[in-house]
């Protein structure tokens, strides 16, 4: 049975990303992204 189009993007988790006020759009994954937290004190 072939999925359309329509059915794989609800079944795919996808998230919205902006970085400093810059839309970068909505993506379904990532790779080699990391971030560090240092809080201060």
């Amino acid at each position: 049975m072939a999925y359309s189009v329509n059915t794989m993007l609800a079944l795919t988790l996808r998230f919205h990303v902006s970085v400093d006020g810059v839309d970068l759009g909505g993506w379904a994954r990532c790779k080699g992204l990391a971030v560090k937290f240092n809080p201060a004190r």
